[in-house]
């Protein structure tokens, strides 16, 4: 349960910073040189926050992932004896 919240935490703020940062964007706050290179920092921040929970699938039940992978090997190994049980008798 921890790491769903921590998970959802992440990626929100991530969101978060990538929204605010076009609202500034937009909304002409970003004049100066050094803000625009806080604001590119800040949004390269936010994509990588969301893309990291995506694809590691952070907050995830991996352990019922791990198990459902496992279930599947073994039963195509199952399978597979099956088979050369039948191409045997042929």
């Amino acid at each position: 349960m921890k790491k769903r919240i921590t998970g959802a935490i992440t990626f929100l703020g991530g969101l978060g910073t990538i929204l605010s940062m076009i609202y500034a964007l937009l909304a002409g706050d970003l004049y100066n040189v050094e803000n625009i290179f806080i604001a590119s920092g800040l949004v390269i921040l936010g994509v990588s926050a969301i893309l990291y929970v995506y694809w590691t699938e952070f907050g995830g039940d991996q352990e019922i992932s791990k198990v459902e992978k496992e279930n599947k090997l073994l039963r195509s190994k199952i399978e597979q004896k099956k088979l050369k049980k039948k191409l045997a008798k042929d």
